[in-house]
């Protein structure tokens, strides 16, 4: 508003909506940020038939394939020996079978790899049942 003939204004702002409601801005949700890296250890093992595993650190909502070979190979190009999808928790524990075509091995492999994230972690384990 501006008086013609004395000079003095004023000013103000308003929101343009037809409801008379003012606009709040809701503020997004954070998105947590993955730092640090996925690993896991040998929980348990029973011969040529199944691993348990620990995993802890793991990215949560991702998808891992798991595969397992021969010892020196980090289970790359292994064996496919099943999936594991995290959950909001990083940490696990969870078993997979050992494939038949391992029975009988010293020491195994075992990887878990996710194809869209790119994220993995391996270790090895002796092919022996554990108490």
């Amino acid at each position: 508003l501006q008086s013609p003939t004395s000079g003095y204004y004023a000013y103000n702002w308003f929101y343009n909506n037809t409801t008379g409601d003012t606009i709040t801005p809701t503020p997004s949700p954070a998105t947590p940020i993955y730092t640090g890296f996925p690993y896991f250890f040998i929980h348990s093992v029973i011969r040529d038939n199944s691993v348990t595993i620990n995993g802890y650190n793991f990215p949560s909502a991702d998808n891992f394939t798991v595969t397992m070979g021969p010892y020196g190979s980090y289970g790359i190009g292994g064996i496919a020996a099943g999936t594991w999808s995290t959950g909001t928790d990083g940490a696990f524990t969870t078993t997979f079978s050992i494939p038949d075509q391992l029975d009988g091995s010293y020491r195994i492999a075992i990887r878990l790899s996710s194809p869209t994230s790119g994220y993995f972690a391996y270790n090895w384990f002796y092919n022996n049942t554990t108490p």
